[in-house]
């Protein structure tokens, strides 16, 4: 088993598919990473996380669309619960044109020694009605630095007539004592809706906190195509500890570059202790 688990720390990784237009990504996938998320968030990031620390907590969060036209909308919002490892999430879509997408998500998760896996299911509300699934395991190979394998969109759910992708991510993530500096890296395999073979994308990101009372952390996440090439990256203020505010933007690159999507993320969390590494 250990053998396996030494090959999820190869590196990191998202990709932007055709569904991408109708189905809005989660908002924490843009910033957040499979080997690290601890809280509520971890529901559409890596469900394993929700039971790697006891606690208990709550998120809010909304999405502004900033297209060039400067016709600024909320584009998506979010809310979500978690108690010890059971989860429950609700995210809503709002297109510019016809009915917006719903998806209720429910998920579980167990630790054990040095680690945590659990599942999810996502109930998607669109056009038609489906369903999909989700798992993911977070393992501390050393009390340092954490892996992660994670499965996305097992059975490819159809969302406004598009088949979502089945998605692979293997993560590796290495923290500084307190969790001063924290560096990411993922890995993602994702299977071509139109096509055979297997896309394959990278993300990388840091993280950089101040110490108390009022802790203050500067977030960056890189996405990179393929062939290792920028294609946007995310900009991140997080204010507070347990009760905590991130702003955040994300940019696009090349010809076309700008601030695409901001929001506004609230978490407010009750825990205790991470499991024992």
């Amino acid at each position: 088993m250990r053998k396996t688990l030494l090959l999820v720390a190869v590196s990191a990784a998202l990709a932007v598919t055709d569904a991408a237009a109708q189905a809005f990504p989660p908002r924490s996938q843009g910033y957040l990473f499979t080997p690290l998320v601890n809280d509520v968030r971890a529901l559409w990031v890596n469900p394993a996380g929700l039971a790697i620390v006891r606690e208990a907590s709550i998120l809010a969060e909304v999405v502004l669309s900033l297209p060039d036209t400067g016709n600024v909308r909320v584009s998506q919002w979010t809310a979500g619960f978690n108690s010890r490892g059971v989860s429950f999430g609700y995210q809503r879509d709002r297109l510019s044109g016809g009915p917006a997408n719903q998806q209720l998500r429910i998920g579980l998760a167990r630790p054990f020694r040095r680690g945590a896996a659990g599942i999810d299911l996502g109930l998607y509300w669109s056009d038609v009605n489906d369903r999909g699934f989700g798992a993911g395991v977070i393992y501390h190979l050393l009390p340092s630095v954490s892996s992660s394998l994670v499965f996305r969109n097992i059975g490819q759910p159809w969302v406004r007539g598009v088949k979502l992708p089945a998605t692979g991510v293997l993560g590796l993530a290495w923290s500084a004592p307190e969790n001063a500096l924290q560096l990411t890296g993922e890995l993602l395999a994702q299977n071509r809706i139109s096509g055979a073979g297997v896309h394959m994308s990278y993300r990388a990101g840091a993280r950089i906190t101040t110490p108390k009372p009022i802790p203050f952390a500067a977030i960056t996440a890189v996405n990179l195509g393929s062939d290792f090439v920028m294609d946007r990256f995310f900009l991140g203020l997080a204010i507070g500890g347990n009760r905590r505010l991130v702003f955040g933007g994300t940019f696009s690159s090349g010809a076309s570059s700008g601030l695409d999507v901001g929001s506004i993320t609230g978490v407010a969390s009750n825990r205790q202790i991470p499991i024992r590494r």
